[in-house]
């Protein structure tokens, strides 16, 4: 898979988390992951 795609969508994460006055913490807590997968995720390190 490209790679590229997954730090895109790790972008559009970070992005719509910084509009809304958000933290990884918080979304990573919502969804039920711990903060490293989240940070992960929003690198662009590991897939949804």
């Amino acid at each position: 898979m490209d790679c590229s795609i997954f730090k895109q969508v790790g972008n559009n994460i970070q992005t719509a988390l910084s509009a809304q006055g958000k933290t990884q913490q918080f979304l990573a807590e919502q969804l039920g992951i711990s903060k490293q997968v989240m940070s992960k995720i929003i690198s662009g390190s590991k897939a949804i």
